[in-house]
């Protein structure tokens, strides 16, 4: 029999665990076999040849801790993979994952990295001493270091800039007009623009460099990893000598150049060369020391002569052997770091990490030969569980299911990380004890709320007895005495420390960690603190009072306000208070014992002073007035109520799908859904989102809203939130959620809504007898079955791609609506008409002319292309301010055409924004108000895109007689007419020719291209024939558009290269940069609010110039499978293409599972970073 409890632990692409946090301990709630079943997404980059690697071992095996069995990953893009297997006996348990990396769409190769051997043990050769007798020989050994070693090693070279290869770069890109403008341009580094630049000493321009100029400055690494970006470097050229025109011409030449660019990067390299120095100082001060502690000191451990067993300095790594098991890992895999520690470092901070310098510096001070295993992403993950106490029986089969029955239905735990508990003492043989400290009878409360601590306790020698002094262990050399060492200790009051009550703590302390008393409640009142612990099922739990003590606090009660359980009955199990003698002489006899160690004169004794009382439900406790300082009072405690909690638990989880059954998907947005806006709307302005005090107004109104943070409540158990404290005050919230949906269900359309309504009342009336501290667990309870209920609701409805597909897939489809399912017959149906067909006539929307006309779809698609192919010049109606008040006139003036020798349109005008970029400067600070930040006039890329795509399908679709009309008329006399599938065509023959600049220069000829323009190669131009020729050769995110609707327009090796290019430079975490960074006039962070005298960016006039708007990434991705998938040819290679854009969503994954909206941001700024002024898009 196995048990049904299922631990489900999510692996990330990499096969790291899906869990914050690096520990994880299991508990199970019975004693038959648990099953891990570890879900691993089947479009992971660890299903590429890959395998999980577990050393659970089989029913009926022996464990050995090196024995790992094989289950192979296949890719599978439907659904996550799932591996389940059994548990059967304690242990501490490991996985890894191997698999074969997915490559750089690129290939880029990466160089290995080489080994080197220090020769710290070859001492007698170069005629340095090998015993050490005197610092004399230690500083002369020393010397050998620095000479021998140090300077043999090269260390600068992971320092510096390799000067001939980064002057050579440089000038290549100068003379190729590879030119990168650093964001902010010439200025911030202590000068202005252009002129100052360029009249600059070298060492401001060196500064320039290393501020705006650089790659891989974020740690050290290979040799010469800092470099200088060419691009960068090129810009400071072009800034000095201007553009290369040529060896030929008037302009600077290479030599001159790269003459004055080395004088620039020798001093680049300065201040390299000078954090070298200090960090050599350092190593070489640390090496002094620590040699001069282990061979000389006094208090050192004097190892004697220098020799294999026992070198110079500890050795920082294990060095594996190669033989038949590590011969199939890398070489630099076979070198593993030694476990040590840092004098004073913060213990929050991975100082074997690629950011720190202390193994580097000779900071950190090695243990000895024990490696420890550190998790990298993309390597082989360590991942480890524990569990105790687990026995069973169950046989586990080859495919990871269990072939054993279990009791019910599963119940299935998300693995959550252990954190590790620190090991917390009453005190330490480095603290002072409690009678130096503070108050000598603070030993008793201090010792009691240590117990009540959920981690590990423990307590140090004469803190029980009540040592009047620190133990000093390193010269003491009295005896220890303790009345515990005498007799056996009795549970209760007594002479001779605190003994006989600390027993009981301990057993409480026990039984609380064993059982798992999760909850803990903690409260501060001037001289007291309680603490209650509470069993998160069974409720049951321990209830302490502590009268701290501290000097000053006297004798009294303190003045202790009475305590209130609601819904808690209480038993005491004793009060105790501690009185010690502290005075001098008692102090002076038990520090003038020399032979024995003693503790002050104390004695515990029982006290009578706590009242309790039952009444209407809950448990009063108040203290008498005897209860000085150094008292506790410790109490049991349940609740009555919950002694039916099991049922309480099925009720409230059961018959939500029911409930949700007959809900369609209009119904469900409102149930889930609806904003501060859109909630004011439906409710006629009465209600908005709820409003949780110390929080805020939730994202949505409806069950979205309050799981988004309900879920991280639970998943942090976070009884502490505000959210809970509300619950705990109130049931305001519960009133709200069922008071929102009997309103819209009252409404005619939305009846269906009745009985989700009843179903949470019913659960929420049910609730509402529990104490008040329980209401957040409950509520969560409801509020996660109801939301599952209507989501699962929300999926049968989608089709079964969906409905069976991935969560990310799932969650997508939670965020779009239904797509229309009437296919072609939606041409045939009839649409009123605002204006009259074909006619420019203007007239209000009170006229009786509008509405009064229908067309049917199929005539309203033809006459949308008769009047693009016949051309449109018209003024917008009601042109002026009521319309747009920050347009210019000139913008208002709308002329489109067809330029019939290439089937383009062409449209806009550079005072309008013509497409989905439209953002018009609004500045009058900056003189931007009518001046578009993005016209995009002329042909833009993604419009023949979608024309080309939608003369296709008319074509196809008369072709099939399904649409009766074949094409259209031109303003052409010398073509009248042209069927669809021409003008498509047209576009096709000439779209390579307009839109493609060619990778290289020689072939411009072939296509229309202005070379003297150029800023970037390989690329499709945004636009063609724009108002400002440099527009059209702008880098943009629209290609893909085009790209994903009308594939057959691009050369395939254009596109791919293209797409690699823009999978570079444009590719954020979640958007598409929607300008090249190398463009001057990239400004990727948009500011709607800022009004300065910046053209570029006030009143947000970059909208669309930089920062990563996250629509175009679908398309993106969309157009780089399609064409990675045309140039592979392989099941292996088409599944690696699948994977590669799979990696490429991470981003969006991460978003959509954190983000309170349950959605995806409109844009973000540079890099991914928060946009203040972006929305989160129910798309």
């Amino acid at each position: 029999m196995v048990s049904n409890e299922v631990y489900l632990l999510p692996l990330k692409d990499d096969g790291s665990p899906d869990v914050s946090g690096g520990y994880i301990y299991l508990t199970p709630k019975g004693t038959e076999p648990i099953i891990v079943r570890f879900a691993i997404e089947g479009t992971s980059s660890i299903c590429r040849e890959g395998s999980l690697w577990v050393n659970i071992p089989e029913k009926g095996a022996e464990f050995q801790r090196d024995q790992f069995r094989e289950f192979k990953l296949e890719p599978d893009f439907n659904r996550t993979i799932e591996i389940s297997i059994p548990i059967h006996s304690a242990g501490a348990f490991a996985f890894y994952t191997t698999y074969k990396a997915l490559p750089d769409l690129d290939n880029t190769n990466t160089a290995t990295i080489e080994t080197t051997k220090s020769p710290v043990k070859d001492l007698a050769n170069h005629g340095l001493p090998t015993t050490l007798d005197s610092v004399d020989d230690l500083v002369k050994v020393m010397a050998g270091v620095k000479t021998e070693v140090i300077a043999k090693l090269r260390l600068w070279e992971y320092y510096v800039i390799e000067i001939e290869r980064d002057a050579d770069a440089v000038v290549e890109a100068w003379a190729a007009n590879k030119i990168s403008f650093p964001e902010g341009g010439f200025g911030g580094s202590g000068f202005g623009g252009l002129e100052a630049i360029k009249n600059a000493s070298v060492a401001d321009q060196a500064t320039f460099l290393r501020e705006k100029g650089m790659l891989n400055t974020d740690r050290l690494g290979e040799r010469y990893r800092r470099m200088v970006n060419p691009k960068v470097g090129a810009a400071l050229l072009t800034a000095l000598f201007g553009r290369f025109e040529g060896d030929k011409s008037n302009s600077a030449d290479r030599a001159e150049a790269r003459s004055r660019l080395v004088n620039i990067l020798d001093e680049v390299n300065l201040p390299y060369y000078k954090e070298y120095d200090v960090d050599v100082a350092e190593i070489l001060d640390q090496l002094f020391n620590r040699t001069k502690y282990v061979r000389l000191d006094d208090n050192g451990p004097k190892l004697g002569p220098i020799d294999e067993k026992n070198p110079l300095i500890e050795t920082y790594f294990t060095r594996l052997p190669k033989n038949s098991t590590t011969s199939k890992h890398n070489q630099e895999d076979l070198a593993l770091v030694n476990n040590g520690w840092i004098w004073a470092a913060n213990a929050l901070v991975d100082n074997a990490g690629p950011k720190s310098r202390a193994y580097l510096r000779r900071e950190a001070w090695s243990t000895g030969e024990v490696s420890r295993l550190v998790h990298r992403h993309g390597g082989r993950p360590i991942g480890s569980f524990e569990v105790d106490e687990v026995s069973g029986a169950d046989q586990k089969t080859p495919n990871g299911k269990t072939n054993g029955s279990t009791s019910g239905r599963e119940i299935i735990r998300t693995i959550r990380y252990t954190p590790v508990h620190a090991l917390f003492m009453d005190c330490t043989h480095d603290n002072e004890v409690p009678a130096q400290k503070r108050d000598a009878r603070d030993t008793l409360p201090n010792a009691a709320l240590v117990a009540m601590c959920s981690s590990a306790i423990g307590s140090v020698m004469g803190y029980d007895e009540i040592y009047p002094k620190l133990v000093e262990i390193v010269h003491e050399t009295r005896l220890y005495t303790s009345a515990s060492s005498e007799k056996e200790v009795k549970i209760g009051a007594g002479e001779g420390g605190i003994g006989g009550i600390k027993k009981l703590l301990n057993q409480i302390h026990s039984i609380m960690g064993k059982d798992g008393y999760a909850e803990t409640y903690i409260h501060h009142e001037d001289q007291y603190i309680t603490v209650h612990r509470v069993h998160p099922e069974s409720r049951k739990g321990y209830f302490l009072i502590a009268h701290t003590a501290f000097p000053g606090y006297g004798n009294g009660n303190g003045g202790f306000k009475p305590v209130h359980l609601g819904g808690t009955k209480a038993s005491h199990l004793g009060s105790w208070m501690l009185e010690v003698d502290t005075s001098d002489e008692a102090k002076k006899e038990a520090l003038g014992d020399k032979k024995y160690l003693r503790g002050l004169p104390s004695k515990v004794s029982n006290l009578p002073g706590v009242r309790m009382e039952y009444k209407d439900g809950e448990t009063t406790i108040s203290v008498r007035d005897k209860f000085p300082p150094g008292s506790i009072a410790l109490f049991e405690t349940w609740i009555p109520a919950a002694e039916h909690a099991t049922g309480l638990d099925n009720f409230v989880t059961s018959g939500a799908k029911a409930a949700f059954s007959e809900l369609d998907l209009i119904d469900l947005n409102f149930v889930l859904y609806r904003c501060e806006p859109e909630e004011r709307d439906s409710s006629e302005g009465k209600d908005g989102v709820y409003d949780i005090p110390g929080h805020g107004k939730l994202v949505y109104a409806g069950l979205q809203g309050w799981w988004s943070v309900l879920k991280n409540i639970i998943k942090d158990n976070n009884l502490g939130h505000p959210m809970c404290n509300h619950l705990r005050e109130g049931q305001w919230a519960l009133d709200y959620i069922i008071g929102r949906l009997e309103r819209i269900s009252s409404k005619s359309g939305y009846e269906r809504v009745q009985k989700p309504a009843m179903w949470l009342k019913e659960r929420f009336d049910a609730i509402r007898k529990m104490p008040s501290f329980l209401l957040p667990r409950y509520f969560g309870l409801v509020i996660r079955t109801a939301y599952r209920a209507a989501w699962e609701r929300s999926l049968s409805l989608m089709n079964k791609n969906v409905r069976e597909g991935q969560w990310f897939l799932q969650d997508l489809a939670m965020i779009i609506r239904r797509l229309c399912q009437m296919g072609l017959d939606l041409l045939k149906e009839k649409v009123p008409r605002r204006f009259l067909p074909y006619d420019d006539t203007y007239f209000d929307s009170d006229d009786a002319r509008a509405y009064s006309k229908t067309s049917i779809l199929e005539d309203i698609i033809q006459e949308s292309l008769q009047r693009h192919a016949s051309g449109m010049s018209f003024r917008e109606a009601n042109a002026g301010p009521n319309l747009d008040m920050q347009m210019s006139s000139e913008g208002f003036n709308i002329d489109i055409k067809v330029d019939w020798s290439t089937g383009l349109i062409f449209g806009g005008n550079q005072n309008n924004c013509g497409t989905w970029m439209d953002k018009m400067g609004e500045s009058e600070r900056a003189k931007s108000k009518g001046v578009p930040g993005t016209p995009r006039d002329g042909a833009a890329i993604e419009i023949t895109g979608l024309l080309y795509s939608t003369l296709r399908w008319v074509a196809e679709l008369h072709e099939k007689g399904k649409y009766k009309y074949a094409g259209v008329s031109t303003s052409d006399p010398s073509m009248q007419v042209i069927t669809f599938s021409d003008w498509a065509n047209k576009i096709k023959e000439n779209f390579e020719r307009c839109y493609y600049v060619p990778l290289d220069s020689k072939d411009d000829a072939k296509y229309d291209v202005n070379t003297s323009i150029v800023n970037r190669r390989g690329i499709y131009k945004d636009l063609y024939k724009s108002g400002k020729e440099y527009e059209d050769y702008q880098l943009r995110a629209n290609f893909p558009i085009a790209m994903t609707v009308a594939p057959e327009l691009f050369d395939d090796t254009h596109a791919l290269n293209a797409l690699f290019l823009a999978d570079k430079v444009l590719r954020g975490p979640t958007g598409m940069a929607t300008l090249d960074p190398a463009d001057l006039n990239y400004r990727p962070y948009y500011i709607n609010s800022e009004d300065s005298d910046d053209f570029a960016t006030s009143k947000g006039r970059n909208y669309h110039q930089g920062p990563e708007w996250l629509w175009p990434t679908g398309f993106f991705l969309r157009a780089l499978l399609k064409f990675d998938l045309k140039r592979r040819k392989t099941p292996a290679a088409k599944t690696e293409a699948f994977q590669q854009i799979t990696r490429r969503l991470a981003g969006c994954k991460e978003a959509i599972v954190s983000s309170d909206w349950a959605g995806l941001t409109e844009l973000t700024n540079k890099d991914g970073s928060y946009c203040a002024d972006s929305v989160y898009c129910i798309l």
